[in-house]
């Protein structure tokens, strides 16, 4: 869900982390990065499937975001850098 719309981003979001959140799923080990628009001011809190919070997850625990569950978390992104 994208929220607080202040001006239109014809070009993109350029996100920036402002916080987080426990995981949307219950994976107690992790938490979700709340992203911030820099220009329009629209946060991302991981609920759109095409937003930065959710591919986070999808990095992490796998499309399904079920890889917590059945123990194959990937964590090795997070050491390489987002890109």
């Amino acid at each position: 869900m994208l929220t607080q719309i202040t001006a239109p981003c014809n070009d993109g979001h350029d996100w920036e982390s402002d916080g987080g959140r426990s995981c949307p799923t219950g994976c107690e080990m992790c938490s979700q990065t709340v992203y911030r628009c820099r220009r329009c001011g629209a946060y991302d809190y991981g609920d759109d499937k095409n937003g930065p919070g959710m591919l986070d997850c999808k990095r992490i625990c796998g499309e399904s975001l079920t890889g917590w569950q059945e123990g194959r978390m990937d964590y090795a992104f997070w050491h390489r850098g987002r890109g």
